[in-house]
């Protein structure tokens, strides 16, 4: 399996780590498993690391994935905090899954250095949905 999914409950988000080679396939379970996670529960953090991943991803399959997240339902409101190596074309990579997440409307960004993300991350406030 290329990836991980777990729940740090300790830091209250939710941990993906990728590994060896992935690709779309990899990548759509580790969404539909994550969104099992999270059902109903509103916005959530992430952490997603790929520093030892070697993702096989085009360019028109990053630019899907928010598109994925948005069609199975998960909140606008979450934060992502990926971290990438600065191998220049997953850095690059990375940066441009960035740049489309946030003209979006979704918090992400990446970090080469995953004390740097966790930090951010623990930062970022979560935005509940006002009850009625």
């Amino acid at each position: 399996m290329a990836y991980k999914v777990e729940w740090d409950q300790e830091k209250g988000f939710i941990h993906t780590v990728y590994s060896g080679v992935v690709t779309k396939q990899a990548l759509l379970e580790s969404l539909a498993e994550t969104l099992k996670m999270i059902e109903g529960k509103g916005p959530q953090k992430f952490l997603s690391e790929w520093i030892s991943a070697f993702p096989k991803l085009s360019t028109a399959e990053i630019f899907a994935i928010p598109g994925e997240w948005e069609s199975a339902g998960a909140d606008r409101k979450s934060v992502l905090a990926l971290v990438v190596p600065k191998r220049a074309k997953s850095w690059e990579d990375a940066k441009f899954y960035e740049n489309v997440c946030r003209n979006r409307g979704w918090r992400v960004r990446v970090f080469d250095d995953r004390n740097e993300a966790i930090a951010w991350l623990e930062k970022q406030k979560i935005i509940l949905p006002k009850k009625e």
